[in-house]
């Protein structure tokens, strides 16, 4: 989903994203503050993202 836009709703219990108005996520509310919960799953997946975009040589742009 990275890159495109989805829709976030919550309700007392569950945070809910769809994409296009498909499911894509869905995780239990936190009310604690201050709090980021990552899954293990995603950390990894973006943790290879990061890499490959790391990897690219950046776009040389002519300067005037």
């Amino acid at each position: 989903m990275i890159g495109r836009r989805v829709d976030v709703t919550a309700d007392l219990e569950q945070v809910t994203v769809t994409a296009s108005g498909v499911p894509v996520a869905r995780h239990d509310l936190c009310w604690a503050k201050h709090q980021t919960i990552t899954g293990p799953g995603h950390r990894t997946a973006a943790a290879i993202l990061r890499q490959h975009i790391n990897a690219e040589p950046a776009e040389q742009t002519a300067v005037q």
